[in-house]
């Protein structure tokens, strides 16, 4: 059974043991959490040789889900992108792009940088609340999705 994992590893370095042990055949670097575009690209590099192929994790918005599409697409191991609709499509008016897959697919955004335009007006709608997370816990004592 093919094993997914690393959305809780956020650097090349965290990645070493579990690459050199090939105990996974899905690396799932989370952009946002390893460093950016530069970091997750050393680690697809990284993991290339071993034959484990990159998903991304992305449970982030637009901003988000531009890069790792980017890094996607510019990466040989590649395998599938992870995308969290419900936080992409619950502020619409933040970005100029809607994100939505056609036939299982994405369209690589144009335009320079990511290829997308952000409404720094529609910011000030969703302001920053600090939100102190707790680790939560399943019932066998593994560490809960949060």
């Amino acid at each position: 059974m093919p094993i997914a994992a690393g959305e809780r590893l956020f650097t090349r370095f965290e990645y070493r043991e579990v690459v050199e042990n090939q105990l996974i055949d899905f690396a799932q670097p989370a952009i946002c959490h390893c460093g950016g575009i530069t970091e997750i690209r050393k680690i697809a590099s990284m993991v290339e040789p071993y034959h484990i192929k990159l998903a991304p994790h992305n449970p982030n918005g637009p901003v988000a889900t531009a890069a790792s599409l980017h890094v996607s697409a510019a990466t040989q191991n590649f395998a599938i992108p992870e995308f969290a609709a419900h936080s992409v499509y619950a502020r619409p008016d933040i970005c100029n792009l809607s994100f939505k897959p056609e036939n299982g697919f994405f369209a690589l955004p144009e335009g320079p940088g990511l290829g997308i335009e952000l409404n720094e007006e529609a910011f000030e709608k969703y302001p920053y609340t600090f939100k102190q997370h707790e680790p939560g816990y399943n019932p066998d004592g593994s560490v809960a999705e949060i």
